[in-house]
């Protein structure tokens, strides 16, 4: 795929924030804004991003506070973002979802797992991914025990 900006690949373009976010190559991250800053839409940007870098290698972990929010929020920002990119390039990046699994697949084999992070020590273990996004994690019982949580599954060592 040739390279994009933005703004040809999905008709957005970022704020500075976003961007800065986004394309970061650090190994954590956060991004951080009051309501209605586009939070939820960096990090989806972000997954993809990441995703399209890890060439298929690897797994990626979205996390909410319920498996319902996980699914409205951010596989539905992953899912419109899909959707944005092929209305500008005529091509797809998600392959399938699958409720059933709580998966999203990736036309280039990654997965992207969506978790609650209600019963996070069951839904996350044995899990390796090389990418994580944790979202609304104000709303989280125990948002701190789910970071930690996450950043022992982080040992991919193919992810971005």
């Amino acid at each position: 795929m040739r390279n994009l900006s933005l703004q040809d690949a999905f008709g957005v373009q970022p704020t500075d924030q976003q961007s800065h976010f986004v394309f970061s190559e650090k190994k954590r991250k956060l991004y951080c804004g009051g309501f209605g800053s586009g939070k939820t839409w960096a990090g989806a940007l972000a997954t993809l991003v990441n995703t399209i870098r890890c060439k298929g290698k690897s797994d990626s972990i979205l996390v909410s506070p319920s498996y319902s929010l996980a699914w409205e929020t951010q596989a539905k920002a992953i899912l419109d973002l899909d959707q944005q990119f092929f209305d500008h390039c005529g091509q797809r990046l998600v392959l399938r979802t699958n409720r059933q699994r709580s998966e999203i697949v990736m036309l280039n084999g990654s997965r992207l797992l969506i978790r609650s992070a209600t019963r996070a020590q069951t839904s996350l273990r044995g899990i390796n991914a090389g990418f994580a996004w944790l979202d609304e994690s104000e709303a989280c019982a125990h948002p701190e025990d789910t970071y930690m949580l996450l950043q022992g599954r982080l040992r991919c060592p193919n992810g971005p």
